[in-house]
């Protein structure tokens, strides 16, 4: 996703899995306009390494984001 893993970029580790998220608010002016939304990866340990398991582009579980 694009986000530069600043103080903006959250983690949030539970066994065998992270995710790492970034909240992007809403642009409304310039050629590009979208509403706010939040961006993330899931990795998971498979045979021992992290892996990106799943790419979040809006769709970031309720739970997590919570957290």
């Amino acid at each position: 996703p694009f986000f530069q893993y600043s103080e903006d970029t959250k983690t949030i580790q539970r066994p065998g899995e992270i995710y790492v998220f970034e909240y992007f608010p809403a642009m409304n002016e310039g050629p590009v306009i979208y509403e706010g939304h939040y961006k993330g990866l899931l990795l998971k340990k498979f045979d021992g390494k992290w892996k990106v398991d799943k790419l979040y582009i809006g769709n970031m579980p309720k739970t997590i984001i919570e957290s």
